[in-house]
């Protein structure tokens, strides 16, 4: 008789910032420690991406898994205890998405304005600035900076999820124009 064990939740991840497709690769020789532990057993876990899969011992998933089904997918674990199987459970996968900010940017300081300030934003896309949290290079935590000096800011915005995202905004000098008659 097959006695289920514990579903277990992965550790969530979050996308890949190259990606972004709720794509991500798993170790799943990392979850087995913790499958046996929840479970209180030492026996070896396999994975499977089916049901059907786990139940035949066919398609055995290697230790590096890629998720076909984006940001959320089951996949099933078969435990074996001398060499009948002692149960199968299901692995939830969650991949997160990460703060949707705009591209880097170059923006030009008026250096006869000097000390006036223009304002730098961190660009999020999704949602309301209120739902990320914000480190700026320049050390400050708001969405938008006031800044009156030349260089690169970079800020990293983090969601709810814990998942992060970068970008940069270089600020170049400007002169006031010249004519010449």
């Amino acid at each position: 008789s097959t006695t289920r064990i514990n579903n277990y939740q992965a550790p969530e991840a979050c996308d890949d910032v190259a990606s972004q497709d709720g794509i991500n690769t798993f170790d799943l020789n990392q979850f087995t420690t913790d499958i046996q532990t929840i479970n209180g057993f030492s026996l070896p876990v396999t994975y499977y991406e089916t049901y059907n899969d786990a139940l035949l011992e066919q398609n055995e998933l290697t230790s590096t898994y890629t998720n076909t089904t984006p940001y959320n997918q089951t996949i099933y674990t078969r435990v074996e205890d001398n060499n009948a199987c002692y149960g199968i459970g299901e692995v939830i996968l969650t991949i997160n998405t990460l703060p949707e900010l705009e591209e880097d940017d170059t923006i030009l300081y008026c250096l006869n304005t000097f000390p006036s300030t223009i304002t730098l934003d961190a660009g999020v896309l999704n949602g309301s600035p209120n739902d990320y949290t914000y480190n700026w290079s320049s050390g400050e935590t708001t969405p938008n900076i006031a800044i009156n000096t030349i260089g690169t800011y970079t800020v990293t915005v983090m969601n709810a999820s814990g998942c992060t995202n970068s970008r940069a905004i270089i600020v170049e000098p400007s002169n006031i124009a010249t004519f010449e008659s």
